[in-house]
């Protein structure tokens, strides 16, 4: 067994010689033609289920030792979309294929398998079945093609599938079964064709359907049954018609069939049930009649007869009889019912001890009085009045009660007490069926405390299914050390059983096969929690906190196969004879024994974090030595890339956190996994995560804000004296707001279950739980908030980059070097922003589209795009070696430049890197102009027109007015 270790190649074992299965299932093999199967081990069963691989080479199992005498292949859950006509050929002896769960469309891979039984071929994309494939078949017994798109059956398609017994047809397209589509399925014991668009007018089933036996039709488009639709399949036993359009029952299209012991029609439009047939001294093979949740008003005086003679179950729950048919109650109870369940629950009684108490006929019959309106003293007395048969009775004494296994009301007598909002159990009435009821539901009532002594007086060897579910159940005791041994399901969902693991509940059902304790508010699992309970087969622990759990928790029930939980990692600490575990560890970020599994990802988290610590740093120490620098300090694009570097070093921290955790619990994560996500350390760096990401796109839409600013009015942007300060203010409120904002949520996820934090399970602690409302609410604020950055910051860019192209075109002279420049320079930045938060957004859309997100993406993303942002913006806005901040002043004076030589009036560079006049250059001497001049640019409109006019014109329109001095 080498499944779930990220395995992306099939290793070398071959130093085995033989094994019976090789188990290479949910593990990364993405291509087999590296392989080597000439040097594989012997084996009879290989599963490759669960990985990515694509095709399968031609000659791959011909070349594996023994490949005549393999028996079974398993291929489910991979990304086929087509097979290799020869694939499978030199698999002479192949028994069973199961291919579920990829997207193949054809089948001509199947010709060659004349020895194959079994084919699984549920949900894929097949449209049509062909029979040149499956005549070539003739062994073949079970065939699953559960959810594809077939939408018809043609005549001839099964006329050599002679030795087919099931055949699953079920969540597909089929509107139209030809006439003869069936014939030559003369074996065939079961046929599934729930969940299609089937109508009635084409379910005349073939007479060559003689042997079926069960038969699905749920969930269909059927709007009445003919009378004599199953006359051709005289065996039939079951027929299940529930979730279709059926509005009228006739007892002659299925009571008379000859072995019909199940007939159920739930879930219909059935208004009226009417009966036909004179049952007087006819006796009719039907054990059970399921006619629930339809809108029955109507039931003839004949239906009486034949309901008084099943045997087993009639269900007639949800219904509304107290309102459609009133006598109706009265009436049935009034028969000499030998029912193991009479089910009328739901149908809205408020009074029902009344009828039950005049009928003369004793009620030895198990009964379902859910989801009723009735009093609870009314429930005590109908409980006392129910009784077992006499004929049971007599077999207890004789002690021969469980070897007549046809007397089945005796022991198989059903208790339905379900949402009647009992406050305790009904204990003395319950005592006289002790030994005789074999299920026993008190789901969705008020039972806060329960003593196994409630249930019965003393030990049971009968009772099979107690359901406790959806009470308030919160001590559950054996004070008297009772033992039911017959109880195989226990279900106490819904509850908040604070000691799970005590041992006093499990001495009472020593023989629990089944146990569900789903949403019971259960913390802790001690060392061998479940140990008395040898013989558990199936736990059910979903959506539990499970905040405790020991490493050995689940040692003891040596029967164990199937955990079922909703708790990330869980599945790390089952022991090896667990087979079936829920979740299953597939996130290829996080394994059970490292934060992050690959060594690569730790490689990139420790450069990527590094590079983001230096580059800030860096940033910080450059701001640091010209902090004295009295210009440099007034300027808003300083205060602006200095937050942004802020913003980014937090992110590097994190990054570095989730680095240094990961080597903390290296080869035993899945151990700890929830100490770590319940830890401050994880909360904190969520905080910093979160914080930097939406800092460093605000920092940067501030930035463009700025940019815009200075590149579409510089003259006037230059005589505002209050930029800066408003730009401190904003930047300032900026990081109250979302200190806020992050700050709530880091704090109300320390030492929070998993559903109660914003990072969920994420071993990374980044935000993902989004079943909760306030956390989805926030996920989604902070998404449109990005977006709506990030589409802004394109827009500023590109006004920028037209403004400066309409200001070289202007002045009719190329600036390509500097629009080059500058354009390589937008551009890189926004591809960057591009590619750190594109993934997110395209996750995001693909949410809102589909309703569904991929979580394992979703952790993917945060951890490899987002940082790269932080890592880049030191180097981008701030590293001396680009220097962004000189390319638009530079290209303003450039501006400048070509406008003042375009009106003659030509500026030269003087002395000390000062601009004069060409009039100014000829006069000046090298000492005059070794002075540097004062040049500062006034606004046009706060000068007197008397002085305006002392300026050339020319240069008027340039730059407005210069004022010069020390010239």
């Amino acid at each position: 067994d080498l499944s779930h270790n990220m395995l992306d190649a099939i290793p070398d074992i071959n130093s085995i010689y033989h094994v019976g299965v090789l188990n290479l299932s949910y593990n990364a093999i993405t291509d087999l033609s590296t392989t080597d199967a000439s040097k594989l081990v012997k084996f009879e069963i290989i599963d490759l289920s669960g990985n990515k691989l694509h095709n399968i080479p031609d000659r791959f199992f011909q070349s594996i030792p023994f490949h005549e005498e393999m028996e079974a292949v398993y291929l489910s859950k991979n990304r086929f979309n087509k097979l290799e006509e020869n694939v499978f050929n030199s698999l002479l002896q192949l028994k069973r294929l199961d291919l579920h769960d990829n997207y193949l469309s054809e089948t001509n891979y199947l010709k060659h398998l004349r020895d194959l039984k079994y084919l699984i071929l549920n949900r894929n994309r097949i449209s049509k079945i062909s029979k040149d494939h499956i005549k070539n078949l003739p062994m073949l017994k079970e065939l699953h093609l559960q959810r594809n798109n077939i939408q018809r059956l043609k005549t001839g398609t099964f006329n050599f599938t002679n030795s087919l017994t099931y055949l699953d047809l079920s969540w597909n397209r089929i509107s139209d079964v030809e006439e003869e589509a069936l014939v030559g399925l003369v074996q065939l014991r079961i046929l599934e064709l729930s969940n299609n668009m089937l109508k009635s007018s084409i379910l005349m089933l073939p007479r060559c359907l003689q042997n079926l036996e069960i038969l699905y039709l749920g969930n269909n488009e059927i709007e009445y049954l003919p009378n004599d639709i199953f006359i051709n399949i005289t065996s039939i036993t079951e027929i299940y018609l529930d979730g279709n359009q059926i509005e009228s029952l006739v007892d002659s299209s299925f009571a008379l069939l000859p072995h019909l012991r199940i007939f159920s029609a739930s879930n219909n439009k059935i208004k009226e049930f009417i009966c036909q047939q004179y049952y007087s001294g006819l006796q009719t093979t039907v054990d059970a009649l399921y006619l629930q949740h339809n809108n029955i008003s109507f039931v003839s005086a004949r239906c009486f007869a034949f309901i008084e003679s099943i045997i087993e179950t009639l269900d007639i729950g949800f219904n509304n009889l107290a309102h459609n048919i009133p006598d109706f109650m009265e009436n049935i109870l009034h028969l000499d019912l030998r029912l193991i369940r009479l089910g009328i629950s739901g149908n809205n009684l408020k009074s029902l001890w009344k009828i039950f108490n005049l009928s003369t006929l004793k009620k030895e019959f198990g009964l379902d009085i859910s989801y009723n309106d009735l009093p609870a003293n009314e429930i005590r007395q109908i409980i006392s009045n129910i009784h077992p048969p006499y004929i049971c009775d007599h077999y207890k004494r004789m002690d021969r009660l469980h070897q007549n296994y046809s007397i089945k009301s005796c022991w198989y007598m059903y208790l339905g007490l379900n949402g009647l909002q009992l406050g305790r159990f009904p204990s003395p009435n319950l005592r006289l069926l002790e030994g005789y009821i074999a299920v026993l539901s008190l789901n969705n009532n008020f039972i806060k405390s329960l003593d196994v002594e409630d249930i019965f007086s003393g030990s049971d060897n009968n009772l099979m299914e107690l359901q406790l579910a959806g009470n308030q159940l919160v001590k559950f005791t054996n004070r008297k050390n009772f033992r039911f041994l017959g109880l195989q399901l226990l279900n106490i969902s819904d509850n908040n059983i604070a000691h799970f693991c005590h041992s006093s509940w499990q001495k009472f059902a020593p023989k629990l096969r089944n146990i569900y304790a789903d949403r019971s508010n259960i913390i802790k699992l001690t060392q061998r929690c479940l140990q008395r309970l040898s013989n558990l087969r199936l736990l059910s622990l979903k959506d539990n906190p499970l905040v405790s759990i020991s490493d050995k928790s689940l040692y003891g029930p040596l029967q164990l196969s199937t955990v079922l939980t909703t708790r990330d990692y869980f599945c790390c600490l089952v022991p090896a004879k667990v087979t079936a575990c829920r979740p299953i560890v597939t996130e290829a970020l996080t394994s059970c024994q490292h934060l992050l599994s690959h060594l690569s990802l730790r490689l990139y988290i420790w450069i990527v974090g590094g590079l983001a610590f230096i580059g800030n740093l860096l940033v910080f120490r450059s701001h640091w030595i010209n902090r004295h620098n009295t210009k440099q300090r007034k300027q808003t694009s300083r205060l602006l890339i200095l937050n942004l570097a802020v913003a980014d070093f937090l992110m590097s921290i994190y990054l570095l956190i989730i680095a240094v955790s990961d080597q903390s619990y290296v080869d035993h994560y899945g151990v700890h996994a929830e100490d770590w996500l319940r830890s401050s350390v994880c909360s904190l760096a969520f905080f910093l995560g979160s914080l930097s990401s939406i800092m460093s796109v605000a920092m940067i839409l501030l930035i463009s804000i700025d940019l815009y600013l200075r590149a579409t009015d510089p003259l006037y942007y230059q005589s505002r004296n209050n930029n800066l300060h408003r730009f401190t203010v904003s930047v300032i409120v900026l990081w109250l707001i979302c200190i806020i904002y992050v700050g709530i949520p880091a704090m109300t996820s320390i030492n929070a279950s998993g559903n109660d934090r914003i990072y969920k399970y994420s071993s990374i602690c980044m935000p993902n739980n989004i079943e909760n409302v306030f956390y989805r609410s926030w996920v989604v604020i902070i998404t449109i908030f990005t977006i709506c950055i990030w589409l802004a910051t394109c827009l500023l860019y590109t006004l920028v980059l037209l403004k400066v192209r309409k200001s070289s075109l202007s002045v009719h002279k190329s600036s390509s070097h500097l629009d080059r420049k500058l354009a390589k320079k937008l551009l890189l930045i926004l591809l960057t922003d591009l590619l750190s938060w594109l993934p997110y957004y395209v996750m995001i859309v693909r949410v809102i589209l589909t309703g569904q997100i991929d979580i394992f993406e979703l952790k993917f993303v945060i951890i490899l795009a987002l940082p790269i942002n932080s890592a880049l913006n030191p180097y981008l806005y701030s590293c001396p070696s680009l220097q962004f901040k000189s390319y638009i002043p530079l290209f303003l004076t450039s501006i400048s430049g070509r406008k003042s030589e375009y009106y003659s009036d030509r500026i030269y560079k003087g002395g000390g890197g000062s601009y004069i006049s060409k009039a100014q250059h000829h006069m000046c001497t090298p000492q005059k102009c070794s002075q540097e001049p004062d040049i500062s640019i006034i606004s046009n409109r706060n000068v007197k027109p008397s002085l305006r006019s002392t300026y050339s014109p020319k240069v008027v329109k340039s730059v407005d007015i210069i004022r010069v001095s020390n010239v």
